[in-house]
């Protein structure tokens, strides 16, 4: 819970997924992927294949090709951040300036590109995601970036952690087939 992870949105989406099988399928994956983005913002999120381009506010998505297999780690510690709270505390000024399309580009020629600006919000509600980051980016990965509104981080690369303080798993990167669940 208020890791940044989706967890709620994913079960919305399942939800909906499992609904409509247990129908025998009278709506559409895109039928389902609108109504996932009428009720919350990152729902549709999980209708895509795997690897997304998501804009709007998080709605409206575009499939990308699967990430590469490459190390992946996730971290969190025990406490938390609310969604709301960290999007009201959001200054966007502070917003940074890159341009999304660009960016995309970028990854799409093989070029890792990872922000999060949500993190700024999200360190001064909780100073210790900050010195978390820190702490993670010393400790050898290639890329640490804060999941969604917090509080996990993921790591790509090689690197080491020992913190008892620290939930960290190993994790992957999954691709949806057309017509199956996660």
């Amino acid at each position: 819970m208020q890791a940044g992870l989706g967890g709620g949105s994913s079960n919305a989406a399942t939800m909906l997924w499992g609904l409509n099988a247990l129908l025998g399928r009278p709506f559409s994956e895109e039928q389902l992927l609108s109504w996932g983005g009428e009720i919350g913002s990152d729902i549709a999120f999980f209708f895509s294949r795997g690897t997304a381009y998501c804009t709007g506010r998080g709605e409206i998505i575009r499939d990308l090709p699967p990430l590469s297999s490459q190390k992946l780690s996730l971290f969190k510690i025990s406490e938390g951040l609310s969604t709301p709270q960290v999007y009201q505390n959001l200054k966007l000024s502070q917003l940074s300036k890159q341009e999304p399309e660009e960016d995309l580009s970028a990854f799409l020629a093989g070029d890792i590109v990872c922000y999060n600006d949500l993190e700024d919000s999200a360190f001064s509600l909780m100073p210790m995601l900050g010195e978390m980051k820190k702490d993670l980016s010393k400790a050898g990965y290639d890329y640490v970036t804060m999941c969604g509104s917090g509080s996990a981080f993921f790591g790509l690369g090689q690197g080491k952690v020992d913190n008892p303080d620290m939930w960290k798993a190993e994790a992957s990167f999954h691709t949806r087939s057309p017509g199956y669940w996660y």
